[in-house]
């Protein structure tokens, strides 16, 4: 047994105010018991039968809606092998498959408003063929991602979003291949490409756009984009929103001989109410109003990225017409090549022409890998030439290294004789001094010698003089004794 409990407030300035509380219990698909407690607060010229009619309304908004539909075995399948990514609280609900192409080569898918990556299946296989991974969320509020009421679902969470998976997935670089509300956040992630505030470790090598609300001076919403944007006429759209009122408005945006089966139908359907979807498109649709808002640098962002560009467009899309979509996208995006599909193509060319989708993709991929190995034998000639002038920058390197070489070693001969020539004066007063001391020596033992002799001369005086002195007393001696 499952509960569900909704309310509805209408404003309290508006004449016709009231209040009430729907609770509704669901038996297995069984039946539905439907306990309605209402309570009303009426001014003077509110009536009875005005709460009688949100009472009827709501009743018939829970049978039309309750319970919710089953998922086929196909979409049970793409559920089962997908996988979830916790964002700010919520889960995400992506499928990153293998392909058979380089694992380096990465391409992220952007699905539109209201469905799902389901969108993609068809162009899926041949994708895995050029890719060699190929990563689609739901974005938050779609498909089998959480559908949190109340939240406030904008372009710039879900670009927070996409890049926070990426960065998880630990994803280099990656292809963008977007359809409308898609086309929105790819060109709010080319913005901040182009700005240099996108995460530093994604790079982006090309971006693909099909048709959507890219010029939304040119979008023409259909009548329930319209009503889900009234914030007073969404709640009863919402609620009263059934199976058969989904496929027409669903099939407007499909050509005439390229509708969707009943199959086809039944799984958007489930993917859109599933868990409980289709109470929160009244917040799922402000990015209409968004577009306006950031209309110049969305629209800027594409006419002045270097990234490659390109756009697949089906011209029966009531959404985007060619008469003034495509005349104005030429003139403010110049930049872009496009891919025109059959005029019985419409705004789902992913699942109106699938091939023709993935002839003209894959045609924009082969012109920019030309181009590329175009831009990178031209690298290869300007590293080339880079290179030849780098040699000869280095031979005038080496030769003034040569000449200041030469010019030092002349320098350091010059040195060397001078200290040469110093050494030899300094050897020279060395010696001189030597000789110095040597004549200083000499003097001394002269001047020992001459004081030698002149006491031996002294001596030999002396004795001489005692010889005398002997000699006159023994002659004084001899003439005494005579007298």
């Amino acid at each position: 047994m499952s509960t569900y409990t909704h309310k509805h407030v209408r404003a309290n300035n508006n004449p016709y105010w009231y209040s009430f509380v729907c609770k509704v219990t669901v038996h297995e698909h069984e039946h539905v018991r439907v306990n309605i407690d209402a309570y009303w607060y009426v001014n003077k010229s509110s009536t009875m039968w005005r709460t009688l009619i949100c009472i009827f309304v709501c009743a018939l908004a829970i049978f039309v809606t309750y319970p919710a539909p089953e998922l086929s075995p196909d979409v049970t399948e793409w559920k089962e092998t997908g996988k979830s990514f916790t964002f700010n609280g919520h889960n995400i609900f992506y499928h990153d498959d293998k392909g058979s192409g380089p694992a380096s080569k990465v391409v992220v898918l952007f699905h539109g408003y209201p469905t799902s990556s389901y969108d993609f299946t068809k162009v899926w296989d041949g994708l895995s063929e050029r890719y060699g991974r190929i990563i689609a969320p739901d974005f938050l509020g779609f498909g089998l991602s959480d559908k949190p009421v109340g939240y406030e679902y904008t372009v710039m969470g879900m670009t927070d979003m996409v890049t926070s998976l990426l960065v998880d997935l630990e994803v280099e670089s990656f292809h963008i291949l977007a359809h409308d509300l898609g086309d929105t956040v790819a060109q709010e992630v080319v913005a901040r490409f182009n700005e240099g505030k996108f995460h530093p470790k994604l790079k982006i090598e090309t971006v693909c756009l099909l048709n959507g609300g890219i010029l939304p001076e040119h979008h023409q919403p259909r009548l329930t984009q319209k009503l889900l944007l009234n914030p007073y006429i969404a709640p009863i759209v919402m609620r009263l929103m059934n199976f058969r009122t989904y496929c027409r408005a669903l099939g407007e945006c499909f050509g005439s001989s390229t509708q969707p089966t009943e199959e086809e139908f039944r799984d958007h359907w489930a993917l859109t109410r599933y868990n409980d979807g289709h109470l929160v498109h009244h917040g799922l649709i402000q990015y209409i109003g968004e577009r306006f808002a950031n209309r110049d640098r969305w629209v800027s962002a594409l006419a002045e990225t270097k990234l490659p560009l390109h756009l697949i467009y089906g011209p029966s899309d009531p959404v985007n017409t060619p008469t003034t979509f495509l005349v104005s996208f030429k003139k403010l995006v110049p930049n872009s090549s496009i891919t025109e599909l059959p005029n019985d193509i419409s705004h789902y060319a992913h699942l109106e022409d699938p091939q023709g989708v993935l002839n003209g993709y894959f045609k924009f991929l082969d012109s920019h890998l030309g181009e590329k190995k175009e831009a990178k034998k031209e690298e290869k000639k300007e590293k080339k030439e880079e290179k030849e002038k780098e040699k000869e920058v280095k031979k005038e390197e080496k030769k003034e290294e040569k000449k200041e070489e030469k010019k030092e070693e002349k320098k350091e001969e010059k040195k060397e004789e001078k200290e040469i020539k110093v050494e030899k004066k300094e050897e020279k007063k060395e010696e001189e001094k030597e000789v110095k001391k040597e004549e200083k020596k000499e003097e001394k033992e002269e001047k020992k010698e001459e004081k030698k002799e002149e006491k031996k001369e002294e001596e030999k005086e002396e004795k001489k003089e005692e010889k005398k002195e002997e000699k006159e007393e023994k002659k004084e001696n001899k003439e005494e004794p005579g007298q």
